[in-house]
Order: C-alpha cells, then structure tokens, then sequence
C-alpha cells in the first residue's frame, strides 16, 4: 500500500494530524503512536500489510493480534478518507 502524493503527518501541540493537499486538517483522522510509526512506514516504501505487521512488532512489544488491529483500524481510516492509492 502506498500514500497519496500530498497527503502530510503533522505534529500539533500534543497531537499528530494529517493535512490534506490542500492543506486542511482532516479531523477524523486521529493517530495514535502506532498510526504513526505505520504512516512512516508507507510514507517511504510500497508495503504489505504482512511487512507492516512485521516491522510493528519488530518495535512495539505487542501481540499479533494487537498489531493486526492497529494496521486494520489505520488501513480503514486512510480508505475512508482518501489517502491511499
């Protein structure tokens, strides 16, 4: 999976958002410290869902099945709106 050109994680005060190309912050999109770490991720590099899953718990000390949620929750989020090829 990959990102769409112009689509930008941001760091707020005590938050991260993601800033649509035209700017606008797109509210629905809340990220957690795993969301993050996966939008890095495929902000670099085209990759499955299996690669995802591996380099989360090569990081975060967390189960499968917790790592499987958070990159289900993330892949649902960005199809809902827009933001991946």
């Amino acid at each position: 999976m990959k990102l769409k050109n112009g689509y930008t994680l941001v760091e707020k005060e005590d938050y991260f958002t993601v800033l649509a190309p035209d700017g606008s912050e797109i509210k629905s999109f809340n990220l957690n410290k795993y969301s993050v770490f996966l939008w890095n991720c495929i902000e670099k590099e085209n990759l499955t869902s299996t690669e995802l899953l591996n380099r989360l718990l090569a990081i975060f000390p967390i189960s499968t099945v917790l790592g499987l949620g958070e990159i289900d929750t993330f892949i649902k989020k960005c199809k809902e709106n827009g933001i991946l090829e």
